[in-house]
């Protein structure tokens, strides 16, 4: 699993890693955060990434759904 393979400490660039690595296999890919900065690391990385990504964000009592298409033109 070279393409696994990474220099990153933290989890947020990790996850668009194992994101993109599933989007061989998968169409769709959920990703679960609070943090903002997931946020703005999917808006880079969704070029990136094969799959759609749907990011779902909030608190414990108030979870919104973030949906970015893919934008080709």
């Amino acid at each position: 699993m070279d393409d696994l393979e990474t220099q990153l400490d933290e989890a947020d660039g990790r996850i668009f890693l194992q994101a993109r690595h599933a989007s061989q296999t998968y169409s769709v890919i959920y990703i679960k955060s609070h943090d903002t900065d997931v946020e703005i690391l999917a808006l880079y990385f969704q070029q990136h990434i094969s799959a759609r990504l749907i990011l779902l964000a909030g608190t414990q009592g108030f979870v919104t759904y973030q949906v970015w298409f893919r934008c080709e033109g």
